[in-house]
């Protein structure tokens, strides 16, 4: 193809090339992932009546492993117009080569080194109560309470990282942070070799790896005449929503130093042309590499680009939601009318 790239010099695979408004070449830049996922899940629950009351007791066990390969090292680019494609010149003076302006005719180049291999565990335990209660022969009221435990998600042999801002220490301009001063930190169950002073949290990368979520649930349905007709109901409940791996568990891989992520744009794409379109970066070989946590201090050019790690914030919480209900139903024949 001729293309040159810093994971494979002789380019074996087309990149992503998209072609704004025109036409799209090559393979997803993440077309040679893999994922794999196993859910294990156990329940049981219990039921006693007595007189008024229908009893129910439960309990939920999960544990979810979700297994994933990322590779995008093949990267992406994206030129404006044919003629960009055409030309696939760097910004710069004709004589010198370049397309005679301040822009390269590719407008964003992007590229991944490293391959991380992930392995995200995650564990959670519920138990419920819940007690249907005849109050009359017109009146039934359901009260209960769920309480969640969810364990937040974990990379098994600890291959990822964060960014927590208590622990970088801005570079001198021109200059790079230390590993140990970059801002990024890692779990510990990580067991490789990490330089002497880099941060470690615990396996989950969060401040509450624990999360406790209960969950009151209150509900009736009420005949208010002696027809069977006529139905008001109503309810309120508390309901948590347990985080997933594509929502947490996706970044701290892709962070230096099991991965380090470019993407230039515009004026930060200027000296990319087709033969050479993207920045470069270490080979896949050389990680983890804790060289690649470093962070630059400005000016941003060459390769002291401006990076942005991915990360969640350490106190993440998971969300939840109320929700409540009132309802009137009136049944007539074969047809039930809500409002």
């Amino acid at each position: 193809m001729g293309i040159n790239r810093f994971s494979d010099p002789q380019e074996r695979i087309i990149p992503q090339i998209e072609v704004l408004g025109a036409f799209q070449l090559g393979n997803s830049a993440n077309d040679r992932g893999k994922t794999a996922g196993n859910n294990f899940y156990t329940s049981d629950v219990i039921f006693l009546s007595r007189g008024k009351h229908n009893f129910r007791l439960g309990s939920e066990i999960f544990r979810n492993q979700f297994n994933y390969l990322s590779d995008n090292t093949a990267g992406i680019m994206v030129l404006v117009s044919f003629a960009d494609f055409l030309l696939g010149l760097p910004a710069g003076p004709t004589g010198a080569g370049g397309n005679g302006t301040s822009f390269s005719n590719l407008y964003a180049s992007g590229a991944t080194a490293g391959i991380p291999a992930i392995g995200e565990r995650a564990s959670a335990a519920d138990l419920f109560a819940l007690d249907d209660w005849k109050v009359t022969r017109t009146l039934t009221i359901n009260l209960g309470v769920r309480v969640e435990v969810n364990g937040q998600q974990s990379e098994v042999d600890g291959r990822e990282s964060s960014f927590f801002p208590q622990f970088y220490v801005a570079p001198p301009a021109g200059g790079f942070t230390s590993p140990a001063t970059s801002g990024f930190v890692l779990p510990d169950n990580f067991s490789g070799n990490a330089p002497t002073g880099f941060p470690r949290v615990n396996s989950t990368l969060l401040n509450h790896p624990v999360q406790t979520h209960p969950e009151p649930r209150i509900g009736f349905a009420w005949q208010p005449f002696s027809s069977k007709d006529l139905v008001l109901r109503g309810g309120y409940g508390i309901y948590a929503n347990r985080t997933s791996f594509s929502g947490n568990g996706l970044s701290g891989p892709a962070n230096p130093p099991f991965s380090l992520d470019v993407a230039l744009i515009g004026g930060a794409n200027a000296a990319a042309s087709l033969q050479n379109p993207f920045p470069n970066l270490p080979p896949t070989s050389s990680f983890p590499s804790f060289a690649a946590t470093m962070l630059p201090g400005p000016p941003f050019t060459g390769n002291s680009f401006l990076r942005t790690p991915a990360y969640t914030d350490a106190d993440f919480h998971e969300a939840t939601v109320q929700q409540y209900g009132l309802e009137l139903q009136y049944q007539h024949k074969s047809y039930v009318i809500s409002i």
